[in-house]
């Protein structure tokens, strides 16, 4: 098969805009907000992944008509905001995709989580076969994709009249325990969490802010020895919670965070702090409704024996991450919510599973499915605003929900939506996110003339089938950046309970199976991690045809488990035959500055290894700078800033390094970090060629030291951390113990280690002069030049100086020049050094004028 665009290379800046704006912005397409799921790969980014995944070719016209962009990346304005919305032209993408995949395509993701990737599939007319491995993850594919599709917008009509029937029920049952004050709706309720202090005996909240909005705080004062609040405008004083660690608001006694934990887990205490009412103004009148909330904790004692299956007694999983930190104060799922809330919960899922029930009896199995995944995503919804584990962002007068830091924290001062009126988190807003996704999913899906099938299952484990797929497009778990199982049970729980007769493959178990997780969460440990990637992958290395194509999707932070994953790849056969850059911050200068960044968001291609050749590292190295260079021009077209275009060039020097299954003299223990290497001494190399043909003209012949000298000042400033400082060390050829020694580097201390790239006066010392200065690299006879001329101004110095360097004048006043022109670009830089460079130049350039000369003819 052919190489397709995404192995070649594609545009990336418009996407990232757009993806952004997806994903971050208020025009975030409706099935995004059907149910929480932590890596929900924007719809813009997946289609056009799989567009350029499907064919090798595809003029300015054929792309505009697919994506809304334009030949060169760039977005038609009509289009911008929310590109999701324009239907692709699926026919046109069908025949190309055919004509290189053949009849039978079907696109397989086997980390398919909420299902985004295998959505746009569909879209563009293929079949799917997707899985996943968390019941969660299943249960919103089933209701977002499958469903949809098959039974249309009359299931979004069906859950939304059900929907606002129960409601209505709910209104008139729980009404009274949500009444107005003073003729006004309750929006919201705000607690804080309370506890005895050891000290006085007194039991006082603990509050890590006071902020009710942008200009107003609840003030507190003891009287009689009772606290009073009221609402007072002006800055809010600091809470009285840091850290886990509570301050007494009577006696002003720290109160340590194992006696907070105790006290919580033993009593479970509030305080209700104030009202939000609507006109966004607060109350801390608060005495008629906390007799409102007694009695529904009451009512909630009267009706346990009808509502007690519907509330999760399940205690929490293990996460030593910490992603569930609260579990240390309340450590069963029930302890999340408050009984009013525990009372509206139940009631709801009681009634949902009821409703389920009915449409099975009276539809069919298969829509009685359909409507109680949609239901049951519907309580789910509504668990994640309305539990104690939400926020209350003052700035916004919104509730945040409970996995707002993709995790579940202790939230001292927290909210309480009131479920029954129009308010973030209510119910009619979750019934509204929900009805809106399945009408958006059956609308984009109608007509639409690809299979799908959905299954719960590991990737462990080898598909259902023996089938072969020609294309495979996913997004693995990312090592530790989620632990989807542990918090996924924070739904679970709750859906188990409506759906283990529906659903029994995925909901009978009282936890969500984490046997075969493939992360390094939990108690996994890394080494685990990467056995069970590399058992994943082995899988799909067997399930792809031989000329078939494998599209992974990676971001991580850190560098060295985005290697350790190509290095996986490479030992399970596959060649990796391109890294495309996508959601990258676009920083100019990609070595020095976004250490992470850069590598955070890539698209891997591979595909399977067919030959078993073997190379010299020699060769290797001559290949993979030919590959980079011989290419460049390819993408010269798609304007790829320096950070982009790093990364794309370490996706060639993977190609060049993985088709290789053998290496000699090969000692290194990653291929990746080999070809990392390689890739970025060549674009250094080249990026530094580019900024001296930009400011000299042409290029000077550097020496390693130099030229990592150089690339530090490229980047802005002359502090690295230990990561950064290793990968200029491996990209420039440099010895670090060469550098330490003659005093070019020095290692500080602090909080963090940083290595610390000096100046010529910094290596000389202030009084002994130049002579301090060691080496006989180009950049120590520069410093020596810099400090020799500080002392005693003259052209002869410099000429001296360059004999010394064995560069000729100009090459050497080229590099000066180079080193005064990165100086004046970063604030961070300028210095004495700076400001001898530039006497350095105003001396050459008299010296010339004297002679008819002109410096900057004279440098090129």
């Amino acid at each position: 098969m052919p190489e397709t665009l995404l192995e070649k290379g594609i545009p990336t800046k418009t996407l990232n805009e757009l993806a952004k704006k997806e994903k971050l912005g208020t025009g975030k397409p409706p099935i995004s907000e059907f149910h929480y799921w932590w890596t929900r790969k924007p719809l813009i980014t997946s289609r056009a992944v799989l567009l350029s995944a499907l064919s090798d070719t595809l003029s300015a016209k054929e792309l505009e008509a697919l994506t809304g962009l334009d030949g060169n990346g760039r977005v038609k304005p009509a289009f911008y905001d929310e590109p999701w919305k324009r239907a692709p032209a699926y026919r046109l993408v069908l025949a190309r995709a055919r004509e290189l995949y053949g009849e039978q395509l079907k696109v397989y993701d086997p980390f398919a989580g909420s299902g985004m990737i295998g959505f746009e599939a569909l879209r563009l007319g293929l079949s799917v076969e997707l899985s996943d491995y968390n019941p969660v993850a299943y249960l919103i594919m089933k209701a977002t994709i499958e469903y949809p599709k098959k039974y249309g917008v009359k299931l979004a009509d069906d859950v939304e009249k059900e929907g606002k029937r129960i409601i209505e029920e709910m209104r008139k049952e729980l009404g009274e325990f949500y009444p107005k004050h003073g003729g006004r709706e309750v929006k919201a309720y705000i607690w804080a969490w309370a506890v005895k202090c050891p000290t006085c005996g007194k039991v006082t909240p603990l509050v890590n802010d006071w902020r009710l909005s942008e200009e107003e705080y609840l003030a507190h004062s003891v009287v009689n020895g009772e606290l009073r609040f009221e609402v007072k405008k002006g800055k809010s004083p600091e809470g009285n919670v840091v850290r886990g660690e509570g301050r007494c608001l009577f006696c002003d006694m720290i109160i340590r965070n194992e006696d907070i934990a105790r006290d919580i887990r033993e009593n479970k205490r509030e305080i209700l702090l104030a009202l939000a009412l609507e006109g966004k103004e607060f109350s801390a009148d608060v005495k008629e409704h906390m007799e409102a909330f007694k009695k529904a904790c009451e009512h909630l004692k009267q009706k346990m024996d009808e509502l007690a299956p519907y509330i999760p007694d399940e205690e929490m999983p293990y996460e030593g991450r910490g992603s569930l930190w609260v579990s240390s104060y309340l450590p069963y799922w029930r302890d999340l919510f408050n009984d009013r809330q525990l009372l509206v919960l139940a009631t709801l899922a009681k009634k949902v599973k009821e409703t389920a029930e009915r449409y099975r009896r009276e539809r069919g199995e298969d829509y009685g499915r359909a409507v109680a995944a949609a239901l049951a995503a519907w309580v789910a919804k509504h668990v994640d605003y309305n539990c104690r584990a939400t926020q209350w962002h003052s700035r916004n007068f919104v509730i945040g929900h409970a996995l707002t830091s993709r995790g579940i924290g202790m939230m001292w001062k927290h909210a309480e939506t009131n479920p029954l009126v129009k308010f973030s988190g209510s119910l009619s807003g979750m019934l509204k996110n929900v009805v809106d996704a399945l009408r958006f999913s059956a609308e984009k899906l109608s007509g639409t003339s690809g299979s799908v099938e959905i299954r719960l299952a590991s990737a462990l484990s080898p598909p259902a089938t023996a089938r072969k797929y020609s294309l495979i497009v996913t997004d693995p778990p990312y090592y530790d950046d989620v632990p989807y199982g542990e918090l996924s049970e924070f739904f679970y729980v709750w859906e188990r309970r409506i759906l283990e007769d529906f659903f029994p493959e995925a909901f009978s178990a009282s936890h969500v199976d984490v046997s075969e997780s493939i992360d390094a969460c939990g108690d996994r440990s890394p080494d685990t991690f990467y056995s069970r990637l590399e058992a994943a992958l082995a899988n799909l290395y067997s399930a792809l045809e031989d000329d078939g194509l494998l599209v992974l999707f990676y971001a991580h932070r850190s560098m060295d488990v985005w290697m350790s994953v190509a290095d996986i790849l490479w030992k399970v056969g596959f060649q990796i035959t391109s890294a495309i850059p996508l959601f990258t911050e676009n920083e100019n200068n990609v070595i020095a500055q976004g250490k992470y960044h850069i590598y955070y968001s890539l698209v891997l291609t591979a595909r399977k290894r067919r030959e078993r050749l073997e190379t010299t590292l020699g060769a290797l190295e001559e290949e993979i700078e030919r590959e980079i260079r011989g290419r460049l021009e390819l993408v010269r077209e798609f304007n790829y800033k320096q950070g982009e275009l790093f990364l794309w060039a370490v996706g060639v020097a993977l190609r060049v390094v993985t088709k290789y299954e053998k290496i000699e003299s090969f000692s290194a223990e990653s291929v990746a970090s080999t070809a990392l290497e390689h890739a970025q001494r060549v674009t250094l190399s080249m990026f530094l060629g580019e900024d001296m043909k930009s400011v000299l003209g042409r290029e000077i012949n550097l020496d390693r030291e130099t030229q990592f000298y150089l690339a530090v000042l490229k980047g802005g400033t002359r502090e690295l951390d230990s990561d950064e400082f290793n990968r200029f060390v491996k990209s420039s050829g440099v010895i670090e113990g060469e550098l330490l020694r003659k005093g070019l580097v020095v290692k500080r201390g602090g909080k963090k280690v940083r290595m610390v790239v000096r100046d010529a006066f910094e290596r000389a010392g202030e009084v002994e002069g130049y002579d301090r200065i060691k080496g006989s690299s180009i950049i120590d006879e520069i410093h020596r030049c810099f400090v020799d001329f500080n002392r005693k101004p003259g052209f002869d110095v410099v000429e001296e100086h360059a004999k010394n360097a064995a560069l000729s004048l100009p090459d050497f006043l080229g590099v000066v020049k180079m080193i005064d022109h990165y100086c004046h670009s970063a604030e961070a830089l300028r210095g004495a050094e700076c400001a001898v460079s530039g006497r350095i130049l105003d001396a050459a350039k008299r010296y010339l004028g004297t002679r008819g000369g002109n410096l900057d003819k004279w440098l090129q």
